[in-house]
């Protein structure tokens, strides 16, 4: 009568493992249908494209006139998570101006004699990006107009935002 008590002993299944076994074949089905192009998974990616990215940054003090340079690599910080550093390949400074009325009724405009060292920048950054049916990813994240953006470099780390994203033919 032992030996029959100890077989049922070993026919009891532990709840776990039926779990893990569940979650085993499950795992393997949806990786199978995936490969077989069953599921949306893979047609999320439509392709890899090199891409251009314009930054504004604006009101950048420092009387260093060449804070950014066309060749040199930032690194970069996309919502609060740095992604990696891209190569700067244009940048634009423009003087801070003021607008002030000419005496026929008019406006001009000038630039600012109190904030002569202060500056906005336009950045253009290149990286390779993901294209999807809702725009360019990098690093994970959707790169669109507005997206805020950290440049750091050696002696700066400045925000800006998107003004445009095009594809670099």
């Amino acid at each position: 009568m032992n030996t029959k008590a100890s077989e049922k002993k070993n026919l009891r299944v532990n709840i776990l493992d039926v779990l893990l076994i569940i979650t085993i074949v499950l795992s393997f089905n949806g990786y199978q249908l995936a490969c077989a192009e069953k599921t949306g998974l893979n047609k999320i990616i439509e392709g890899k494209e090199k891409i251009a990215i314009e930054l504004l940054i604006p009101d950048v003090h420092s009387p260093n006139k060449e804070i950014f340079k066309s060749g040199e690599n930032s690194a970069i910080t996309i919502r609060n998570r740095p992604y990696t550093r891209l190569s700067i390949i244009k940048v634009e400074s423009k003087p801070k101006l003021i607008t002030i009325p000419d005496l026929r009724g008019g406006y001009k405009t000038i630039e600012d004699p109190a904030r002569k060292v202060t500056k906005d920048y336009i950045v253009t950054l290149t990286d390779t990006a993901l294209i999807t049916a809702d725009g360019f990813v990098i690093g994970g994240n959707k790169i669109k107009i507005g997206n805020q953006i950290e440049l750091e470099g050696m002696d700066y780390r400045l925000g800006g935002k998107v003004i445009n994203v095009y594809p670099i033919k």
